[in-house]
């Protein structure tokens, strides 16, 4: 059953223009990072490293959140509308199922976002002609925390998106935890939100944040918060009955 959800979720989100968004902003977000790069080089001489905390700068921080967030809200906009939520509570399926093939759709969305927005970081890079080898064990880091801090932000913003009939205001909110976010990840605090863990782990603010003892605390908490917010999720889920408005 869990199979059958999370195939309908993935086809939700193949029918959307969610893709032309989530392409535009990673690219953008490449492009903005590259003009910086060209006029600072003299100030950001590590190559590759500089040229990343340039173009994850917005990306990290803002656009792929809004982004995860978007793609949250449209996973429910359909249960919010007119009578449907009735519809859902009475199907033959499994809450849960429900719910994670939502959420596999998200990570699934997101991982396809992480292996663009790297392979567009990588051709970029290549038009500096830089003299430093590619850094392949930096851009898997990166990479991987990247998209596992996005599954918090998602397991965020779907319980947002579930509890909220509004599309708007839960992407709203999240807008609110970029800005969160950045403040904490700026001042070292990157454990306590979603989005500032995000902004660690792509190392845009700072790429010491996480050292050797750090990343295994990143990953710790990721899944505390994925684990917790996953779990008021399901339970929400579980004691919501028909809407009778």
């Amino acid at each position: 059953m869990l199979k059958n959800t999370f195939a309908a979720e993935r086809l939700k989100l193949k029918g959307s223009l969610i893709w032309l968004a989530f392409f535009f902003l990673s690219a953008f977000s490449v492009f903005l990072g590259a003009v910086n790069f060209s006029y600072n080089q003299e100030m950001l001489t590590h190559q590759w490293q500089s040229f990343w905390t340039q173009v994850s700068l917005f990306y990290g921080n803002l656009f792929l959140p809004i982004l995860i967030a978007i793609a949250c809200a449209y996973e429910w906009r359909l249960e919010h509308t007119g009578r449907n939520w009735n519809a859902l509570m009475t199907v033959p399926v499994p809450r849960r199922d429900i719910y994670w093939g939502k959420f596999a759709a998200v990570a699934v969305f997101s991982l396809l976002a992480q292996i663009l927005f790297l392979a567009l970081y990588f051709c970029a890079g290549r038009i500096f002609r830089f003299s430093d080898p590619f850094p392949a064990s930096d851009a898997a880091r990166w990479f991987f925390c990247a998209w596992l801090g996005s599954l918090a932000v998602a397991a965020m913003q779907l319980l947002f998106s579930m509890v909220i009939r509004s599309f708007a205001v839960p992407i709203g909110l999240e807008l609110l935890f970029c800005i969160l976010g950045f403040g904490l990840a700026a001042k070292g605090k990157w454990q306590f939100s979603p989005n500032s863990l995000l902004i660690a782990g792509l190392g845009s603010v700072n790429q010491d944040a996480l050292g050797a003892v750090g990343m295994g605390t990143f990953v710790l908490i990721c899944f505390l918060f994925i684990f917790l917010f996953c779990l008021l999720s399901l339970f929400f889920l579980r004691k919501r009955d028909i809407r009778t408005e």
